[in-house]
């Protein structure tokens, strides 16, 4: 296995004998099963369909596991996408000499996908759960354990799915980490921008008054809070998860900003 040239031989090899178990093994074994069942003899025909399901599955497992066999990458953004498949299905679709501009159009999706920024501050639908982008564009996570299932799926819509959720310290800060905790909550400055998220009550009322955008796991009563931007449990449960971007001036969007009101959300 550690031979390059014998694991490529291999790697085109597989594809080939995969097929040949299921079309010489597998599957005939399949058919006979049904003809020997009225007989009580399937048995020994669902043995060899197991044995050739078995190499397939084995083969299939040892060819993920080559280095390089999987690549994880971020979600495409939605504009550079759908120029880049309406671009495609241009050129497939159209006749002549103008079909060319497709490709025109899928490269321009291309040049697109570098100018798209990815959020900084994630909340869950819960607001239980909120993840904190750092330095080197991994994220920070406010808990190991809650809501897991949100979790998994940023870290797979960011390409990070096999990077080790880190967490977010309970003093002081981590190296690329943006802001600073304390059993309360945590703050710091975003691009300028000062956000803090308070994990219980009594956080709310000094964060109210010091930071622009407030994210608060606890109730904030309405028009007691001096921060422009309040974003508590309340809010991410009526509004869904949020994704908040921090550059000349805070973008934040929501679920229902996007879903929009529909009589079955209310």
């Amino acid at each position: 296995n550690h031979n390059p040239q014998r694991r490529l031989l291999l790697r085109g090899a597989l594809p080939p004998a995969r097929q040949a178990l299921m079309a010489f093994i597998v599957m005939p074994a399949a058919v006979l099963s049904f003809v020997l069942m009225p007989f009580g003899l399937e048995g020994l025909t669902l043995n060899v369909m197991e044995w050739g399901v078995s190499w397939i599955l084995a083969t299939a497992h040892w060819t993920a596991k080559m280095d390089h066999a999987v690549f994880h990458i971020s979600q495409m953004p939605p504009l550079p996408f759908f120029l880049m498949m309406a671009g495609f299905l241009f050129f497939l679709i159209w006749k002549g000499q103008g079909r060319i501009a497709g490709l025109w159009i899928v490269l321009a999706g291309f040049i697109l996908v570098p100018f798209y920024s990815k959020p900084d501050i994630l909340v869950s639908s819960g607001g239980d759960l909120v993840a904190v982008r750092g330095d080197s564009g991994e994220l920070y996570y406010s808990s190991g354990r809650a809501d897991r299932y949100a979790r998994d799926n940023w870290q797979r819509a960011d390409g990070q799915e096999e990077v080790k959720p880190h967490t977010w310290p309970r003093e002081g800060t981590y190296k690329g980490f943006p802001l600073t905790c304390d059993p309360k909550g945590c703050r710091g400055e975003l691009r300028g921008h000062k956000v803090a998220i308070a994990k219980i009550r009594q956080a709310i009322a000094e964060d109210c008054g010091w930071a622009e955008l407030l994210i608060s796991m606890e109730p904030v009563k309405s028009n007691s809070c001096a921060a422009p931007y309040v974003i508590d449990m309340f809010k991410a449960r009526d509004d869904g998860a949020h994704a908040i971007r921090t550059g000349r001036r805070l973008k934040i969007q929501s679920v229902r900003d996007i879903r929009g009101q529909r009589l079955w959300t209310e």
